[in-house]
Formats: structure tokens, C-alpha cells, sequence
């Protein structure tokens, strides 16, 4: 995807997984790369272990509705959250973004799925699989090129606090390693 003009995203997963605070980095990355970016996230009522996701539209141009209709990515943190999207919100050219120890991918789905070891990299690599979700983003970011691999590091410095950004700035280099191994159109 080079310098896509009109992108539909779906980020899923349950509370606790850091689905919000991705999709607000994402959004943000977007915005500084130069894109109209709306960022729409969706919580159930319900304590940790809820479906969490994020309707996200990346636009060269003014978006007119922030809801996702057809995503052309689906980044799934867990497996029934995936479950509930590559079934109603996908379309054949959508491209599935999963880890591999949480989520079974549908392969009969008919959909493009592309496993990302994001939490066992983390775990064993940084010594952290909670940190999973930023390298997962940052893979992301760098294989579809949604957003720049600048704005990304951007987004990240102004949204955490300086005791956090090294361990963060450490899941970004392990994303970008993790994507150079991951073959993507």
C-alpha cells in the first residue's frame, strides 16, 4: 500500500490489550504525516476482557463519515474480537493483521492474514509482552505506510511520559525488525 488515499482500519481486541491508546497513536501518526485521520473507539460496558476496537479513516482528503464500512486493514489483538470483524466488516482485498498466540486465523475467510509474533518478540526480546501492541503498531505502520515511520516516533514521544519511552522507542526498532521478515504486497 504506497501512500494510500482513503484507508479503512479496524483495530481489535479486549480491555486491557492497549487497543485505545494504539489506535490514538495511529491516528496521531496519521495527522502528522500529513492526513485527515478520525479515530472512533467503541468500548462495551463491561470490565477488563470487553470488546475493545476503533473505527480509523486515513484520508488525503476531508472525511465525510468516520465509520468504517469495509476495512481495508484489520489489525486483531484477540480471537473473538476477530471473529466478530473478518466476518462483517472485511471485503477480499482487506488485510488481516494478527499475533499468532492470540488470535487462529479463519483462512477460509478468503482474506489476505499476515501473523505478526508480536508478543512473544516482546516477551522474549524486551523482557516485556505487554509492550507487544506498540511493536505490533509499529510493524504495521512501516509494512502499509499508512503513516511515516517519523510521525510514528513523534506520536510516541508526545504521548508518554519520558520514563516510559525508552522501553517504547525499543518495541518501535523490534516492529520495523519484525516487518522486514513479514512479506507484504
Amino acid at each position: 500500500m504506497k501512500d494510500p488515499k482513503y484507508v479503512q482500519v479496524i483495530v481489535c481486541g479486549k480491555s486491557g490489550e492497549g487497543i485505545s491508546f494504539v489506535s490514538k497513536i495511529l491516528g496521531y501518526a496519521c495527522a502528522l504525516s500529513g492526513k485527515h485521520c478520525t479515530v472512533s473507539p467503541s468500548i462495551e460496558p463491561i470490565v477488563r476482557g470487553g470488546l475493545v476496537y476503533s473505527d480509523i479513516i486515513v484520508s488525503t482528503d476531508e472525511i465525510g463519515c468516520p465509520k468504517v464500512t469495509q476495512a481495508d486493514i484489520l489489525i486483531a489483538f484477540s480471537q473473538s474480537p476477530y471473529e466478530l470483524f473478518v466476518k462483517k466488516s472485511t471485503k477480499k482485498e482487506t488485510a488481516v493483521f494478527y499475533d499468532p498466540a492470540n488470535v487462529t486465523p479463519d483462512k477460509t475467510a478468503g482474506i489476505k492474514h499476515y501473523a505478526m509474533p508480536c508478543v512473544e518478540k516482546s516477551a522474549k526480546e524486551l523482557k516485556n509482552g505487554k509492550i507487544s501492541n506498540i511493536v505490533f503498531l509499529s510493524a504495521i505502520i512501516r509494512l502499509t505506510k499508512i503513516a511515516s515511520v517519523d510521525s510514528l516516533n513523534k506520536a510516541i514521544k508526545a504521548n508518554l511520559r519520558e520514563d516510559q519511552l525508552s522501553i517504547n522507542l525499543k518495541a518501535l526498532e523490534l516492529g520495523t525488525r519484525l516487518a522486514r521478515k513479514i512479506k507484504y504486497p
